[in-house]
């Protein structure tokens, strides 16, 4: 059974926090350890990534709750897209990674609903922007 099979099963059957308490009670699976995961899922490590950071980064790249395209995304309302994003139970650090990806501006400090609101004005408005400007050149 693969490392990868076994942090995604212990996400679906622990949750993020559970999973993330029990890597980080575990003694056998050291810095190292996990490293070589990550990089196993893709993911750009830096060399002074503490274990415990690791440890998060790795839960967050299993615990994908946004299972939309941007796409599909930009295609809703603001209303619409702010009650999807609720409804997938996705963690405040799934948002502020959608936000960084497309480069859009936030407060790290504000609330989980307070950037899901700001993700569906962000991503929605976007959308608008490239419908209209589609519409344009046609």
């Amino acid at each position: 059974m693969s490392d990868k099979y076994v942090l995604q099963s212990l996400v679906d059957l622990l949750g993020a926090d559970g999973a993330k308490a029990g890597l980080r009670a575990s003694k056998r699976l050291t810095l190292n350890e996990l490293v070589k995961i990550a990089e196993l899922c893709n993911m750009k490590v830096k060399s002074k990534v503490t274990r415990n950071q690791l440890i998060d980064l790795l839960i967050l790249q299993f615990d994908k709750r946004i299972d939309k395209d941007i796409e599909e995304l930009k295609m809703m309302n603001s209303a619409d897209l702010a009650e999807y994003l609720d409804r997938t139970g996705c963690s405040k650090e799934e948002v502020i990674e959608l936000l960084n990806k497309y480069e859009f501006p936030y407060k790290k400090s504000d609330t989980r609903t307070a950037l899901i609101r700001h993700a569906a004005d962000q991503i929605s408005n976007l959308g608008l922007y490239e419908r209209i400007a589609s519409n344009k050149r046609s």
